[in-house]
Parts: structure tokens; sequence; C-alpha cells
């Protein structure tokens, strides 16, 4: 009785084929996931030493980089934040390696991914970074605010009733 899909629509309403009175989820539907993925990231791998972590560094933008292996399977990432005081003990520059700063992100997105459950990804992490993959194969991440700027567009160049 209080259904508010016909039994016709209720499966295309929930997987996000039609438009709902939700129109958050309305909006993130009409975001590719694709259309967002920051793939000018400085990649590493696990076999790199401090050292040579500090220049990738010095010459990057970034706070995060990704680490894979040779075949370019991803393994997990390096955080600024989580290495800035290490960084400066010269001492650690070839005993340490970035297989020992890695860190393990606690959601990845898959390239296929609907917005909305990137969105509910990044809700649950508070996360501003997540690594996007594809078969296991690293493609860039998504930035939260890149999502946002994109809500933003769509919200301005949508009307809805």
């Amino acid at each position: 009785y209080f259904e508010p899909f016909s039994m016709d629509t209720k499966k295309m309403a929930t997987g996000g084929v039609i438009f709902t009175n939700d129109k958050d989820k309305n909006i993130l539907t009409t975001i590719n996931t694709s259309s967002i993925i920051e793939t000018d990231y400085e990649k590493l791998y696990s076999n790199v030493s401090l050292g040579e972590l500090v220049n990738v560094i010095s010459s990057s933008k970034r706070n995060v980089f990704p680490v894979t292996d040779k075949l370019n399977n991803f393994l997990g990432v390096v955080l600024l934040d989580n290495i800035r005081e290490t960084i400066f003990k010269r001492e650690l520059y070839e005993t340490l390696f970035v297989s020992d700063l890695m860190t393990t992100p606690s959601e990845i997105i898959d390239s296929d991914e609907s917005m909305e459950s990137v969105m509910q990804k990044f809700d649950a992490t508070g996360a501003w970074n997540l690594p996007v993959v594809h078969e296991n194969k690293f493609v860039g991440f998504i930035n939260k605010n890149a999502v946002f700027t994109k809500y933003r567009s769509k919200l301005k160049s949508t009307v809805l009733e």
C-alpha cells in the first residue's frame, strides 16, 4: 500500500535507472565515476627506499602516493601525513622502504562503481582521496572535492521538480 513505485518501475528506481524522489540520488546517478578519476599520480614500488621516496615527494604536489607492483597491481598507499616525521630522519633513507611505510586504504573504488556507492564509501571512511582500481590494476584516485564540484555543476544545470 505504501510502495511509491509500481511493480514495473521499482527495480529500475532502486537501481538508479529512473529518477526517484531522492534528488541527491538522481544527481549522483548522472555522474559518471570515470569522469572524475585523477590519474596524474607518481606510482611507487614497494622496494623503493625512503631516500628515493623523499625525492619523489619533493617534486610532487600530491600528499598521497599509490604503491603498485611492476604489473600495476594495486598494493596500498603512502600518505604524506603518516610519514612526515620519518622523512626527516636521514639515517633511515637506505634502510626503510615503501613497503614499511604503506598502508591499506579502508575502501577501494572499482572503476565501474556507481557514484552513489562511491559517496557511501567516502561517508563511511571520512577519507578525502580513495584509490580506484579495475581488476586490481591501479587506475587513479577520486577526490571527494572533485565529486562535490561535479555534483554542484550538475545541480546547477539540472532542474528537478
